[in-house]
Parts: C-alpha cells; structure tokens; sequence
C-alpha cells in the first residue's frame, strides 16, 4: 500500500490543489470517519483550505473535513455513529457533524452516495438542491448542478428543500430539479440506481508471458492486479487510436466493470460486438455484469453462447461458473471453472475461482491445492487469500482465518467477500459487534448480493434487532427472488416474534427453491455456518399444529440426502406426536448428533430418553429445537431453564448450560418431574443428569461423548378400558448410560460415523401376581455400530453393521436372567430415477441369540433377512405419494437408539414393540399441498406381528389430516385416526377399535400473546371374547376440549404459558396400549396414555439467557 501511495505522490501530484501528504491517524480528539474501503484515490481537505490530501485506507478522516473521490475511484467511510457512507467517483461532501451522541450532518455538494444508517432521526444530508432525513434507513442519494435524486431501500426518507417536500417509503424514488420542489420518480428503480456500488467478478482475459500484446496493456493488467485500478485506466485512457485493439477493449471493459463503470464498460463491450458479435470475451463481460444485476437467465445465456462460439476462451468458462453459481448449480459451475483452469493454467484468478468452488462443496484439502497453485502465480490476489481464509475458518483455525482475511483486504477492499469472511470470523471467535460492521461494510460493498444480505439480518436477529434482521431479509429476496436462503433465515425470525404462520410461508418457499428438500442447504457452503438449522425449524411446524407436515418435509429430506443431519434432527421432533414412535425418535436424535458440526445447541436431557412418562405434554420441556438457539455459530456459553407446576401435584424443571469454544461444545443439563397421578398409585417420579461433549479434530474428524443417568419410579400408569388399576404395582430403575461417537468424512460424499454404548441399571418392580414381593434385578450391555453414508447423485447407499451383548440377572432368582447377543447388517439404496421419484431398496440381517440362566430352558436364536422396499413419488401441483413395505424384528436396543434408518419412504419401521418381534408393514400414502396454505393426507398402515410367543397379532391403521393455514395469526388442524387392533385375549384385547378425531384453532399476535382451543372426539370398542371382569365388550365414547394461552417474553428471553386439559372434567375409561409395548423393562418404563380422565391445569415457564 505505501508503494501505491508513494506512486500516487509522482504522477498526481501536479493536480492536486496543494501539497499532498498522509492524514494523521489521530483526530486530536474530535470524532471521525473510518475509511473502511478505498479503490483508486480519496483526498481530503481536514480544515477546508484547499489542501488536499491523499487518504489510506482504515485511517481516521475528521469532523470538518471535505472529502473528494477522484476519477475511477470509489471509497467507504463508516461514521463513529455507525452510518456507512458509499462515494462515487466525482463525489465531494464534507462531514459537518459526526458525533455519535448527536444528529449526524452532512453536506454533499456533488456526486453519489449510498447511505446505510442504524441511527433513527440522527441523519440530515444537504445538497444545494434538496435535503433528505431520513429514519434509520438505507437509501441513495445523488446530486449534479441541475438536480438531485433519492431512492430508499430500506426504512424511510423525507426529502425536501423550500419548495416543498415528500416522503418515501421502500422501493420508491424521487428527484428535485433546481428550484423545484421534489416528485415521485419511478424511471429508475431504486436497486439500478446503484449499479456503480456493485461488485463485478473479475473475467479479464490475463495474458501469458510469452504472448505479444502492447506493453502499456501489460503494464495496466499488471498494476489492476495489484489493486490499482485506477491508475490501470488512467493508462490504458493514454494510449493512442492505433493501440485501441479489440484486446484493448475487452481489458479496459473489465476493468471498467471493476471499478462500478458499468456503463462505460459496456461500451467497450459494444465495439468488440461491432466488429465481432460472436466475441467470447465481450459475451462473458456481458454476462457477468447482467448477473451482478441479477439478470440471472440473461447472464447464463450470455455465458453459454460464449462458450459455443468460442471453446477455448477461459474467459467464457469463468464467466459460466459464475452463470452457474447464480443458479445454484454448484457442480455446473465447478465443471467449468475446472475447464477455465485447462484452458488458462497460467492465470492466478482461475485458479482461484476453482479453489473458491472447491471449498463451497466442501473439498477442502483440493480447494487448498488450487489456492496453494494460485498463489504460486500471483501471492498478491485478494480472491485466493479470501478463499485461504475461509478454509481456515472451515479447519476452526479462527487467528489464521482473521490475518487472512485482512491480507486479502489489503490487496483490495471493495472485495464483499472478503469482508464477509472476516465478519463471520469475527462473528465466530464471539465479537458479534465488530462481526456485523464487517458484514454491513460488505453489504454497502455489494447492495445487490443477496447472501450478503441475508448474513447481515442474521447477524441483526442474534444482536435482536428483528425489525432491521427482518428489512435484510427483504432485501435479499428482492435482489435474488430464486435464492432460498433469505427465506429461510426469516421464516426462524418470525416464528420467534410469534409469528409462525407468516414463518410456514417463507419456510414453504425455501423449500421449493432448495430442490424441494425440507432443510434448508446452503449454496454459498463457504463459512460452515450451520447452527441456524437448529434454530426452531421443527418449532415451526409444532406452533402451528403441523407436525405431521414436518414429517413429510424430514422424510423427503432424509430420503434425498441420508448424510444430512438436520433432515434427521426435524425427525426427531416431529415423531413426538406418534404413539409407539420413541425408538424412532431417539434413533434420529442419534444420527443427527454422530453427523452434526459442533454448535451451541444445548443437548436437553429428556431428548436422548425414551417415554419421560409426562402425560399430555405436562412437563418441563417439549421434545423439539430450542427456538432461542442462535443462528451464528459463535464462541460463547448458554443457559436455558423451564419449569412446570399444575394439577395432581405435578412439578418439574429442567436446566441446561452450553458452550462453543473454538473447535469444542459441551452441554450440562438437569431435568426433573414428579406427579401424584389423578388416581391412587398412579404416581411418577423421574431424574435426568446429562453431559456432552464434542469437539473437532479436523474439518474431516469430530468426536463426542456422552454421559447419562436416569432414576425413575412409579406406578400404574396404564388406563383400561373397565377402568381397572393396579394398586400395587411398582417399578423403578437407577440406570447409567456412556456413550461415545465419531464422524469422518472421507469427502463431501463418504461419510463414516460410529457409535458405541454402554449402560448398566439396577431397578426393581412389585407385581401384583408374585402376591406384592418386590424382586430386583441387575443389568448390564454394550453395543457398538458402525455406518457408512455415500453419495453420488443418482444413487445414495447407507450401509453398516452392529452388534449389542446384554445380561439381565434377578437378584432373587439368578437362574431366571438370561444373557443376549446380537449381530446385524444392512445395506439401503436410495436410487433417485427419474428426478421426481426416489426408489428405496434395502436389506438388512439379524442373528440374535438369547442365552437363558436355567439350563432347563433352551437357547432361543432368531436370524431373519429383512427386506425393505420404498418409492416417494413427487407428483405435479403438490402430489406426494408413497409407499413402502418392510419387515423387522425388533432387537434388543440398549437405549432403545440405533444409527440404522429408522424409515423408509416415510413409513417408521422400528416401532415400541415386544423384543423378537417379526414384523411385516405394508403401507401406502399420499400427501398433498394446495397452494401455500393449505396441506393435507391420507395414509395406510398395515403391520402383521409374530411374538416369540408364537402369537400373531395385526394392526390396521388410517389416518388423516388437514393443516390450514388461514391467515397471517390463525391456522386450524384437524386430524382423524382409526386404529384396529386383533390381538391374542391373553395379554391384550381380542380386538381394539379406535376413533380419535380432533380439530384445533391457534392464534398468534406479533404483541407475543398466541392462544389455542382444540376438541378431541374418541370413540372406542375393546373385546375381550373370553370375559374380562364380568363384561367382554367395553365400549367408551368422550368429548375432551382443551385450551392454552401464553406470551412471549420480548427479545427472545422466554415464554410463560397456561394450558387447560379436558375443560370440562369429562370421566372415561380407555384401553391404552399397555403390555402391546415393553411397558415393564426397566429401560423403557411404559407408556403414558395421550389423555387423563378428568381437568388437569399447567402453568410452564420457559427462560434463555
């Protein structure tokens, strides 16, 4: 930089107005500007007496002083008040008044200037046409001899001067001609109005050494590749007529754009197309400059003729990977920037381009080779020390990160992405303050870059300024309509300012704009910041009503990528509505957790725990995303707590502590409920203690452990349909469990993850058959898993194998235990052919052995071969239909998780069953979507069961559903389900007919209050052919209506919530599932059963810090 400055001493000396030297890096205590960007050439006058001075980039301009912008030049100053001022070339100004403490005046005399202001009411401008104050706002400005013009993007603006005045909202513009008063204007939209501001990729064809080319041209490529573009144009402007070639023109085009010319450059354009309208390189220059002004199509077509016309131009090739980027064609886009590296093997830029999508698709150690080559060619490129930087911060490597990032500022400033990667590396190593200047300074650099935008409200919504997050938001999707990002960080914004139904909207549109998977998957890829995908998109879903829809939407997503670990984690919260689903869930919450990065998610304790026996949601937590997560993943420490209280005694709470600290998270938590029961014996008493643990080796290699203890006891909890309990009965455990997992990825497309488990429990159960003797009984496993995740487009494969090896001993009768082992393997295919449908073929085999004790009793083996089939077929307007048909037999889980797929084609297929359970299911859906509000479906189930018993039991399930979602604060849901159950009268019913329908209305205000009322019909018929307390048949029919309010605490500090259940204290008997799950094993503790005779009320109050 002093070179350049020294240079600029020589040659412009003799047009300064005086003597030119370095401004002070001090403003003698007087408040000053940052110049946070510089390209070409700023002066300065600090006491307004003419003697210009030549500003450097990062020093301190001072209140009082004029600034100029020469020719070819552009520069940021960021105010001490925040605002952020973009000049362009030929701008003069002074900064009267820049006290943060004060309004904030400015005088522009001429030229342009784009204003980004934070500061309500504490901004005037004049000009000497008309004046504008604006309210805390983005806007532009302009001013020549004859007229001054104003356009708002963001917030709102007055513009006035004597004559009168008129105020204008987003999107509007409006100008004031000399002694005029100021109009509407509508001939410029407000986003064209900036192109000058915009960054243009680079595409300037670079000569090789040996190549014959003028040697001022030479000369001008040389200094624009050193940052000086300014003086590059000065140069290639001398030269003379006969010098002005056709390669002449395609460099200073290029250079044009570089500096904002986008006019000028297009000019040059225009003359190459004169004499060649098939010129390569004038077509990749226009595609470039029509997708920095998101012209997305034009630019691709602009991009592809180049490289029709001309197969050998790296300047088409580059411009096309760019085309291609732009729409979100990553593989595209890497093809042929490999292509550009073919046909131009000496230029640093490709090279770098190369690195650069390397590193979006997560091919690190190639992305370094490319960037390592780039470097080799030329050290002094900005592109390859950002793209350097943002592979550190994919290593964690944050120091080296944040001195990579400032080199590549050096080189040039006005890069965006290089001031995006040190914000969100500040960002990362927990200055979230000077993090976001970063990210604004890149969004003043790029006012057009959508992503750039949307990092920019994320970094609002974690300072919770969701209004201004929210404005960011809208910005991005105006300057990209097709990039799903936007909408998906402001669907989280708005679910948590109580506004899910307008969330469901955007959530909707990202998913249509992300090739229809239901978790939103980054195109940029670059800053592995994924701590916003458990940022409270399962939250969505659960507010509204949809978690059936959530189903759908994990399914599709896991289906279409296996290896991605949020479509699991959305599984996991949504399986919290489905009875018998909890190895389903619990498994899922496993393999999201072997899969993702390391974040600040605190780990619940009631998450990894199956069936807490919380009846209706009445404790502490709910098992989904904690909505108050952040969506930066930043070094810093958590703690979030919950609390319950309400009928039959009901107490509980829940605390959890978590931390990020560079390449480490860790998680603490407590959970505790107790409850008395609305009848005798039919208490619960449970005790959770959590640890966590991960951390990242290397971007490839992750670790983590876990510990966890559970102490639980009760009673009866089971409801029958004669309305029998069990006053005697009793069972408790003390159980430990430790776990530990790995991640390595042997490339974006080969993951292997491993898990292995140990727990031991002592429990105890009273039965009322051994006459009310409490017997005890020790246990004790291990089980290991391994699996491996690969994809390549066409066809995904998961494949792996486990065993487990278990003891159970009863201490009263220790030849009544029995010893297990069991081994199994899988492989799963997920073939998606033709684009719309994905086709699952699986198989899996089990040996399973168990080992009696007594040696009275025989060994008792089961070695099935399980095939699985599945189709998900994406039909026209919305149409989902699938179906699958699967056979299992349910092992003997440890924990009751496995990192085998828990579905396939959206059918669960390990269900609550009794261990060495055969089981065959045949199912068959549809789901569909009406427009964006409105979601519906129909499903079939039919499961054959054969017991170790030898017994045979069917299970016939329908269901139904329809989520509407009305308005922007009401959606309803009503749902039906018909379960048949044929069981064996011995240990269940001969047979078990159940309707259950409901319908629901929630409400939602953006104040924070939200408020529901459902009714819930249940009509059922239990046959116990042989008699059963004096009456074979039981039927019961009941009418529950249930309600809830609650508030929203501000800033994202909490919630506080009452819910009312069966309001009217309606009594009812009811057959819940009882002995057709493993309710006596100690691990599992039964089932609570989905209602409670009789009004119960809760009060829960959930609290972030």
């Amino acid at each position: 930089m002093h070179y350049l400055l020294v240079l600029l001493l020589v040659l412009f000396a003799p047009l300064s107005w005086a003597e030119t030297v370095i401004v002070d890096e001090t403003c003698n205590h007087k408040y000053g500007a940052k110049l946070v960007s510089l390209q070409g050439t700023l002066l300065v006058d600090p006491n307004r007496k003419g003697h210009w001075q030549h500003a450097r980039l990062n020093q301190m301009i001072c209140e009082g002083s004029w600034v100029k912008v020469d020719p070819n030049s552009r520069a940021s100053l960021r105010l001490s008040n925040g605002i952020i001022l973009r000049l362009h070339e030929g701008t003069v100004a002074s900064l009267d008044a820049i006290s943060p403490e004060q309004a904030t005046f400015l005088n522009l005399l001429k030229g342009f200037i784009h204003f980004i202001s934070r500061t309500p009411k504490l901004l005037k401008i004049s000009t000497p046409i008309a004046n504008a104050g604006p309210e805390g706002t983005e806007f532009a400005m302009s001013v020549d001899d004859t007229s001054a013009s104003l356009w708002v993007y963001e917030g709102g603006v007055k513009f006035f001067n004597d004559k009168g005045s008129i105020h204008l909202s987003p999107g509007q513009g409006a100008q004031a001609m000399l002694g005029q008063a100021p109009q509407a204007k509508i001939d410029i939209k407000p986003q064209d109005a900036v192109n000058w501001a915009l960054y243009y990729p680079p595409v300037l064809p670079y000569p090789d050494a040996t190549a014959i080319i003028d040697s001022g041209i030479r000369q001008a490529i040389q200094d624009y590749r050193q940052g000086h573009v300014d003086i590059a144009l000065r140069q290639l402007d001398a030269l003379s007529t006969e010098q002005q070639t056709p390669y002449f023109h395609k460099v200073r085009g290029a250079m044009r754009l570089s500096a904002g010319q986008d006019k000028l450059a297009l000019q040059d354009i225009q003359a190459l197309l004169a004499i060649n309208p098939n010129d390569a390189e004038a077509l990749a220059l226009k595609s470039v400059l029509a997708l920095t002004q998101n012209r997305k199509d034009e630019a691709y077509a602009l991009a592809t003729q180049a490289i029709t016309v001309n197969p050998q131009s790296a300047s088409a090739y580059s411009a096309l990977s760019y085309a291609e980027q732009g729409r979100f064609n990553l593989d595209k886009a890497q093809a042929a920037a490999d292509h550009a590296v073919t046909l131009a093997p000496h230029d640093a830029m490709v090279w770098a381009r190369k690195a650069e999508l390397q590193l979006s698709q997560g091919l690190t150690e190639e992305s370094q080779h490319a960037a390592e080559k780039a470097i080799a060619l030329d050290a002094n490129l900005e592109r390859t020390q950002t793209v350097l930087g943002f592979s550190y911060l994919l290593r964690m490597e944050t120091d080296a990160a944040l001195e990579t990032f400032n080199k590549a500022i050096q080189f040039d400033s006005t890069a965006p992405l290089a001031r995006l990667g040190l914000g969100l590396a500040k960002i990362r190593k927990g200055d979230l303050e000077l993090g976001r200047e970063d990210l604004e300074t890149a969004a003043i650099l790029d006012p057009n870059n959508s992503i750039v935008r949307s990092y920019l409200g994320k970094a609002y919504y974690e300072e919770k300024r969701s209004p201004l997050a929210e404005d960011q938001f809208r910005l991005a999707k105006e300057r990209d309509p097709k990039d799903p990002t936007p909408y998906f960080y402001d669907a989280i914004s708005k679910q948590t300012t109580n506004r899910p139904a307008e969330a469901l909207q955007d959530m909707q549109k990202a998913i249509v704009l992300n090739d229809n998977r239901g978790v939103y998957r980054s195109s940029l890829a670059l800053d592995k910041d994924l701590a916003a995908r458990s940022a409270a998109q399962g939250r969505i879903y659960s507010d509204l009503g949809f978690q059936q829809l959530g189903l759908v939407e994990g399914w599709k997503s896991v289906n279409a990528e296996p290896s991605d670990y949020s479509g699991h984690r959305l599984l996991a919260d949504s399986y919290s509505i489905r009875p018998s689903y909890e190895i389903a869930r619990v498994s899922e919450l496993l393999q999201s957790q072997l899969l993702q990065p390391i974040n600040i998610t605190p780990v619940q304790p009631q998450l990894a725990e199956r069936n807490l026996l919380s009846a209706q949601s009445s404790g502490p937590g709910t098992l989904s995303f904690n909505e108050f997560n952040p969506m930066f993943q930043r070094d810093r420490f958590t703690l979030q707590t919950s609390g319950v209280v309400g009928s039959n005694d009901t107490y509980g709470d829940e605390v959890t502590h978590s931390g990020l600290w560079r390449n480490l998270s860790y998680s603490l938590g407590q959970y505790h409920y107790q409850t008395e029961g609305f009848r005798a014996n039919n208490d619960v008493n449970v005790d959770l203690f959590n640890g966590f643990i991960q951390a990242s080796i290397t971007p490839s290699l992750s670790v983590q452990a876990e510990i966890r203890h559970k102490n639980t006891e009760r009673g009866d909890i089971d409801l029958r349909a004669d309305g029998f309990s069990d006053p005697t009965f009793r069972l408790g455990s003390d159980k430990d469990t430790y776990r530990a997992g790995l991640r390595y990825s042997f490339n974006h497309n080969s993951n292997l993850i491993a898990s292995f488990i140990h727990t031991n429990s002592d429990s105890f159960q009273i039965l009322t058959s051994e006459n009310g003797k409490r017997t005890d009984s020790i246990s004790t496993g291990d089980q290991g898993e391994i699996q491996h995740l690969f994809r390549s487009g066409l066809i995904d494969t998961v494949a792996g194998f486990g065993f487990s090896q278990s003891g159970f001993t009863n201490v009263n009768k220790p030849l009544s235990g029995t010893s297990d082992s069991h081994e199994n393997g899988y492989l799963y295919s997920y073939v998606h052919y033709p684009h719309d449908v994905d086709w699952t073929f699986g198989l899996s085999v089990d040996s399973l052995e168990s080992t009696p004790h007594n040696p009275k009793f025989s060994k008792l083996k089961n070695n099935p071969l399980n095939p699985k089939f599945g189709i998900i077929w994406r039909a026209e307007k919305g149409t989902i239909v699938r179906g699958a048909v699967i056979r299992t037999l349910k092992r003997s889980l440890l924990t009751n998780q496995t990192i085998e797929p828990t579905q396939v084609a959206g059918f669960n297929q390990f269900y609550d069953d009794l261990t060495l359970t055969d089981a065959w299911l045949y199912g068959l859906a549809i789901d569909q979507k009406w427009g964006s509000r409105l979601f519906g479906g129909l499903e079939y189930i039919a499961r054959n069961l054969k017991l170790i018993s030898e017994h045979v039991w069917h299970e016939r399930s329908y269901r139904a559903y329809l989520n509407w979602n009305i308005a922007s604060k009401l959606s309803a849901n009503f749902a039906f389900h018909l379960e048949n159950f044929n069981g064996d009268n011995a240990n269940v019913p001969l047979s078990t007919t159940t309707y259950d329908s409901k319908a629901g209305l929630r409400f939602f205000d953006p104040s924070g209050f939200f408020c529901n009322l459902e009714a819930e019909y249940v009509n059922q018929r239990t046959d116990w052919s042989e008699g059963f307390d004096g009456s074979p048949i039981r039927h019961n029919e009941f009418v529950l209506v249930n309600t809830g309010i609650g508030y929203r605490l501000p800033r994202r500090l909490g919630i506080v919530q009452l819910d009312i259940k069966n309001i009217f204290d309606q009594q009812f008997n009811y057959q819940s599932q009882g002995a057709r799950s493993p309710g006596f094993s100690d691990d599992a503790g039964g089932q609570p059963p989905p209602f409670i005779p009789g009004r119960t009320v809760f009060a829960r109050v959930t609290l972030a810090f």
